[in-house]
């Protein structure tokens, strides 16, 4: 999960610490008794956002994404027809 949200530590700021966070999650990932050292992400929506975030400081572990519908900030969202999403922003 994103920082802030469930157990997670910190404050959910969508879109902002994503490409800060995974390497983190990844380094996780890897050091645990169960894991080959290879990572793939998938998803969709706000999970496929945060794949295209991985890449922007690509972790060496990270050997795969597969994105679906995911949202581009700025592109799609928080606007639906061209109209904001106010609704959105409060998450």
């Amino acid at each position: 999960h994103p920082r802030g949200v469930r157990l997670s530590e910190g404050t959910f700021s969508p879109f902002e610490r994503e490409a800060e966070d995974i390497p983190q999650i990844i380094d996780w990932i890897i050091a645990q008794p169960w894991s080959d050292g290879q990572v793939a992400m998938s998803g969709g929506s706000y999970l496929g956002f945060s794949q295209w975030a991985a890449l922007k400081n690509p972790h060496p572990a990270l050997k795969t994404i597969v994105p679906s519908v995911s949202v581009g900030i700025g592109i799609d969202y928080p606007y639906h027809n061209r109209v904001m999403m106010n609704s959105a922003l409060r998450w």
